[in-house]
């Protein structure tokens, strides 16, 4: 269920305005937290494998 969304948003990420460009995005943000937020996006993402 989750795999056309996936394929979705890989077709499209080329398309973002530059606001959501992934550098500009995580520019003000501590890597702390952001690599906090991508192991929680990880494990909440893994969950329905368990």
């Amino acid at each position: 269920m989750l795999i056309p969304i996936l394929a979705w948003n890989i077709i499209f990420i080329g398309c973002l305005p530059p606001p959501y460009n992934r550098d500009v995005f995580w520019k003000d943000i501590l890597p702390l937290i952001g690599t906090i937020e991508n192991i929680i996006r990880i494990v909440v993402f893994a969950y329905r494998f368990l």
